[in-house]
């Protein structure tokens, strides 16, 4: 008698970012007596790629290529030892992301001009650089406030209100929402 009953789908599944290097994948066995193996799949919007086929025994799997700033959702399905599979079980989504802050940028400068306090800095060489953030204050050791919304993609802003008298401090921001230590204090100047 052909075997053609699909397996039940595993237990729960938890993905897991771990330190910011990969997506550690763990679930619960099937209850199906039949089970030979396990497929773990990972899903981006509408693609799906197939990870590995892991043994009985094997009820959890690392993902090491899992880009950084992507939100992945990862499926595990049962295969018995007549070769059919059964329905997947679902993680909750989880973006992978590191924890390591960007280095801060260089160089930077602030000057009056008639548009108002013009603020330029150096590029940051993060590989996963989101942008720059421009805070204000009216100490150099003062309490900054943040004037850009999103974070910014050129190496200039202009705030418009702001006078000889303002400091400036540039942050920059990567994909995985850290943000670096503040560049040094700026103090606006007039153009002469």
């Amino acid at each position: 008698i052909p075997d053609e009953e699909a397996p039940a789908r595993p237990g729960k599944v938890l993905a897991e970012n771990r330190l910011g290097r990969e997506i550690r994948v763990s679930w619960n066995p099937s209850v199906s007596g039949d089970v030979a193996s396990y497929l773990i799949r990972r899903i981006l919007f509408q693609d799906t790629v197939l990870l590995d086929t892991c043994g009985i025994r094997q009820l959890v799997f690392t993902d090491k290529n899992a880009a950084v700033g992507q939100a992945y959702v990862y499926a595990v399905s049962a295969v018995d030892t007549a070769g059919n599979t059964g329905p997947a079980a679902f993680s909750d989504p989880v973006t992978m992301r590191d924890f390591d802050p960007p280095t801060a940028t260089a160089f930077v400068t602030a000057a009056l001009t008639e548009q108002g306090v013009r603020i330029r800095w150096e590029p940051a060489g993060d590989f996963d650089l989101a942008g720059y953030h421009v805070y204000r204050s009216d100490l150099p050791t003062g309490v900054m406030e943040r004037l850009t919304k999103a974070p910014l993609k050129d190496l200039q802003f202009i705030d418009p209100s702001g006078t000889p008298g303002h400091w400036y401090r540039v942050r920059v921001m990567d994909t995985s929402g850290n943000e670096s230590k503040p560049s040094g204090p700026v103090k606006a100047r007039e153009n002469r």
